[in-house]
């Protein structure tokens, strides 16, 4: 019991340091500061991205955040990739240690209609992106998992 609330402490403290970095990223965006997209930043983002979706769910706030000032078609190109690397192998690294659980997989397949309904709609969405800034959804998503993430660290 003592090691489970331990682990539930040290969960809320990494939800509210992953929460607010997100937030400062997203206020310092707001104030103008634009950060230019250089091999050095997109490493630093990218590294933080598997740090952040790996421990949290939430990866995709520091490419957002580089991302955000770019033609809609070639970010989404770029940042679907960039996350199908990520994520396998994230899941990869998972598995090796051993952290992954059937009673994950069982979530997996229950969460796949949705992933299935999120491409069907994306392609909706995506016509309607066609030539615009993905500024605006890119802060609203990132605010969004930010305000989730430390919501999640008060219960």
């Amino acid at each position: 019991l003592h090691l489970s609330i331990r682990r539930q402490r040290q969960m809320c403290i990494r939800d509210r340091f992953v929460g607010l970095t997100i937030l400062l990223g997203v206020s310092l965006s707001l104030m103008g500061m634009k950060v230019a997209r250089t091999p050095v930043t997109l490493g630093v983002a990218g590294l933080a991205s598997g740090f952040f979706g790996t421990l949290t769910a939430v990866g995709a706030a520091p490419m957002s955040l580089i991302y955000q000032h770019e033609e809609a078609k070639a970010a989404r190109a770029t940042l679907n990739f960039f996350f199908l690397v990520g994520v396998t192998g994230s899941i990869i690294a998972l598995a090796i240690e051993g952290v992954i659980r059937v009673a994950d997989l069982y979530l997996v397949a229950a969460l796949a209609p949705a992933v299935v309904l999120g491409v069907v709609l994306s392609g909706v969405i995506a016509k309607r992106m066609e030539g615009r800034s993905l500024r605006p959804v890119a802060l609203i998503l990132t605010t969004g998992a930010a305000f989730l993430l430390l919501a999640r660290s008060l219960w």
